[in-house]
C-alpha cells in the first residue's frame, strides 16, 4: 500500500481501546472516591453517583477498584489517551482512506457519549435550566433552580443558588433538551451529550471543507487535530460544554466567509456570543476587519448594517426571556471560588508562597487584567498586519487569529477552564498548517491545562 493512501490502524486502534478502557473505568468509581473534579467543594461523592446512575442504566457490574487504584488507573488512562492521540495525529497523512477516518471519527464519538459526565456539573445545570423554560414555565435569567426542588437534577447541580450566565440561544436548546428529556436525569444528560458529539461531527466536517480549499494536503490532518483530540471529545461529548455548538458556528461562519460574503458571515458570528459571550472579542476582531481599507461612507454604512443585525438578533433571541436588567444578573452573580485560567493560576500559586492568603487573589486578578492588556495589543498588532495579506493568505490568517485569541483569552481570563478553549482550537485546525508552531503550541498548553485539571 502507498503512503499517501496508508492510514495509521495501530495508534488509532490504541486510541480506540484505551477511550472503551477508560469508559468502564468512568462506570466504576468507587463508593469511598473523594471527587477532585465536579463537586470538589460541595460535592465530593459527585463522581460516584453519577457513575453509578450510568452503571445501573447500561447494566454494567461494578468492578472493585479502591478509591486509590480508581485514581491511578483513571489518571494512567488519560495520559494514554493523549499519547495515543498525538501517534495517530502525526502519522495521518495527505490522501488517507475516508472510509476508515469518519468511521474511526464516529466511534471515538459514540464512546465519548457514552461515558458519565463526571468532570463537570454544567449538563446537570444545562438541564435544570431547560425545564425551569419548559416544563416548569418559569424564566430561568430570573429565577435559580433552588426554588424548584422536584426536578430530580437539582441534586447533581453545583450552582444552585445562581441565575443562568447562558445566551438566550443556548437557553433555547436547552428547553428543548430539558423538556424531551422529562425528569429523568440520564435521559436528559444523554441529550445534552449527543447533541455534544453531534456539533463535534459537524464541526469536524466543516473544518475538513475549509481546509480542503485552504490547504488540501493537510485535509485530514487537521481536522483529526481536532475532532479526534481528547480536550474535545471528552469536554464536548463526554461532559456536554455548549462550546461545541459555539465552535460549529464559528467554523460555520468562517466557511460562508469563503463563500458568501461577509454578512451571512457574521450573523453566526453574532449567534455565537448568543449561546456563550465569550465569543464577542471575536465578533469585534470580525467587525474591524470588515471596516478597514474602506471609504468613510462605506464604513459608515457597513457598520449600520452590522449594529443593525446584532439588534435583531438579540431582540429575537431574548423575546422569552426579557425581564428587564435582572436578565444579565447571571453574568456577574458567581463568586470566584477558585482561580482557573492558566496565568493568572500560577500568579495566584505563587502568591500564596510569598505572601499573605488575603491578597492571592487580588494578585491574580491583577496577573490577568495585565494579560488582557498584552493580549488586546498583540491583537491588533496582528489585525494591522493583515492589510497587506493577499487574497488566498487572508481567509488563513484571519481564522488563525480569532483562534489564538479565543484560546489566548482563556489561558489569561481569572474565571475561565480547559473547555473554553473547544472554539478557538476548531479555528486554529481550520487555519492548518498557518502558524503551525504557534498553534501546536497552543494545543500544548491546552493539554497539560486539561492533564492538570483531572489527572488526581
Amino acid at each position: 500500500m502507498s503512503r499517501a493512501a496508508s492510514f495509521p490502524y495501530v495508534p488509532v486502534t490504541l486510541y480506540i481501546t484505551l477511550l472503551a478502557a477508560l469508559l468502564l473505568v468512568e462506570l466504576c468509581v468507587p463508593e469511598g472516591f473523594a471527587d477532585k473534579w465536579a463537586g470538589v467543594l460541595r460535592m465530593p461523592r459527585q463522581a460516584s453517583r453519577v457513575s453509578a446512575l450510568y452503571r445501573e442504566a447500561y447494566g454494567f457490574p461494578l468492578l472493585s477498584l479502591s478509591p486509590l487504584g480508581f485514581r491511578a488507573l483513571h489518571g494512567l488512562l488519560i495520559a494514554g489517551l493523549w499519547g495515543a492521540y498525538v501517534l495517530s495525529v502525526r502519522r495521518l497523512v495527505q490522501r488517507t482512506k475516508s472510509t476508515a477516518f469518519w468511521s474511526c471519527t464516529l466511534l471515538l464519538l459514540l464512546l465519548s457519549v457514552a461515558l458519565p459526565p463526571l468532570l463537570s456539573t454544567d449538563v446537570f445545570y444545562y438541564g435544570i435550566t431547560g425545564q425551569i423554560a419548559g416544563p416548569y414555565g418559569s424564566n430561568p435569567y430570573l429565577v435559580p433552580p433552588s426554588q424548584f426542588p422536584d426536578s430530580a437534577l437539582l441534586p447533581y447541580n453545583y450552582w444552585v443558588e445562581f441565575t443562568s450566565p447562558y445566551g438566550p440561544l443556548w437557553t433555547t436548546v436547552s428547553e428543548i433538551l430539558g423538556t424531551w428529556g422529562g425528569n429523568s436525569v440520564l435521559r436528559t444528560t444523554l441529550l445534552f451529550k449527543g447533541l455534544g458529539g453531534l456539533c463535534v461531527l459537524v464541526g469536524a466536517v466543516l473544518i475538513h471543507h475549509v481546509v480542503r480549499r485552504l490547504a488540501p494536503e493537510r485535509t485530514s490532518q487537521a481536522t483529526a487535530l481536532w475532532s479526534w483530540n481528547p480536550l474535545v471529545l471528552l469536554e464536548s461529548a463526554g461532559n456536554a460544554h455548549n462550546d461545541a455548538l459555539v465552535a460549529v458556528l464559528l467554523l460555520g461562519s468562517l466557511a460562508l466567509l469563503l463563500v458568501h460574503g461577509h454578512i451571512h458571515s457574521f450573523l453566526l458570528l453574532a449567534a455565537s456570543s448568543l449561546v456563550k459571550p465569550t465569543t464577542l472579542p471575536i465578533v469585534g476582531l470580525y467587525a474591524l476587519r470588515r471596516l478597514a481599507g474602506t471609504t468613510v461612507t462605506a464604513r459608515l454604512l457597513l457598520a449600520v448594517r452590522y449594529v443593525a443585525l446584532s439588534v435583531l438578533l438579540i431582540v429575537v433571541a431574548y423575546a422569552r426571556y426579557w425581564g428587564g436588567p435582572a436578565t444579565l444578573q447571571g453574568l456577574r452573580s458567581q463568586p470566584l471560588e477558585t482561580v482557573q485560567g492558566v496565568i493568572p493560576a500560577a500568579a495566584y500559586g505563587l502568591a500564596k508562597i510569598v505572601t499573605s492568603t488575603d491578597s492571592t487573589a487580588l494578585v491574580a486578578r491583577t496577573v490577568s487584567f495585565l494579560a488582557l492588556i498584552l493580549l488586546g495589543l498583540w491583537t491588533l498588532r496582528q489585525l494591522l498586519s493583515m492589510s497587506g495579506s493577499d487574497r488566498h493568505a487572508a481567509p488563513a490568517r484571519e481564522a488563525w487569529l480569532w483562534g489564538a485569541v479565543a484560546v489566548l483569552l482563556a489561558l489569561v481570563f481569572v474565571r475561565a477552564y480547559p473547555w473554553y478553549t473547544v472554539p478557538g482550537l476548531a479555528l486554529l485546525a481550520a487555519a492548518w498548517p498557518h502558524r503551525h508552531r504557534i498553534t501546536l503550541s497552543l494545543y500544548a498548553v491546552t493539554a497539560l491545562w486539561f492533564l492538570g485539571r483531572n489527572i488526581v
